[in-house]
């Protein structure tokens, strides 16, 4: 197993283990605030934004459990390392840096600088 693998392998076990630990708190939804007695409309709008706060971060993390999966397939076709747009090389030091990297700096680049 390369030291990719192991990274990718690591972070993958860690996030789970994130994402099993927040399953396991309870969650309020909007329905059961407007029904509680959390205090005045600020205390009510902060425990609505906590709530959206944990959607989002739930969608980060399976974002990045996607982008593992593709980098460990990736790995195991031998497609790892290449560019999705171009299909030239990734820099070695963009994928330390991001392993789960699918572009190469030029290509990622342009997404990013779309107008």
């Amino acid at each position: 197993m390369t030291y990719v693998e192991q990274l990718l392998q690591e972070r993958e076990r860690m996030l789970l283990e994130e994402v099993r630990a927040e399953r396991s708190r309870p969650f309020a939804g909007d329905t059961d605030l407007a029904q509680a007695d959390v205090g005045d409309e600020t205390d009510r709008s902060v425990a609505i934004g906590s709530g959206d706060l944990r959607v989002l971060e739930a969608v980060r993390d399976i974002q990045e459990l996607l982008a593992i999966s593709g980098a460990l397939d990736r790995l195991a076709d031998g497609t790892y390392g290449t560019c999705s747009k171009c299909g030239g090389p990734i820099d070695p030091r963009r994928l330390e840096a991001q392993p789960t990297a699918t572009r190469c700096f030029e290509r990622q680049w342009e997404r990013e600088h779309v107008y």
